[in-house]
C-alpha cells in the first residue's frame, strides 16, 4: 500500500491526515526509517515530537505499519 493509498483509507474512515505531529495528533504511524533522516540513528523527529508531546500529557499512541494495517481492516 502506498502512503498516498494508506491516507486515503484514513480519509474514508472519517480521520484527518497531517504530514507533522500536533498536538491534534492521536496516532504517529512509524514506518521503515531512512537512516540518514533518523537523529543519533534511532527516532526521528516526528517520534522525538510525539514522545514530547507525551510527556505534556497529550494521549499519542506510536503504532507499526502492521498495527496500522489491523487497524484499517478492523474498521
Amino acid at each position: 500500500m502506498t502512503r498516498g493509498e494508506a491516507w486515503q483509507k484514513v480519509v474514508d474512515l472519517g480521520g484527518t491526515i497531517s504530514s507533522g505531529v500536533t498536538r491534534k495528533t492521536n496516532f504517529l504511524v512509524i514506518g521503515k526509517q531512512n537512516p540518514s533522516l533518523i537523529k543519533d540513528g534511532e527516532k526521528s523527529s516526528k517520534m522525538i515530537k510525539a514522545e514530547s508531546l507525551v510527556e505534556e500529557g497529550l494521549d499519542i499512541k506510536m503504532i507499526d505499519e502492521m498495527c496500522f494495517f489491523d487497524m484499517l481492516e478492523h474498521c
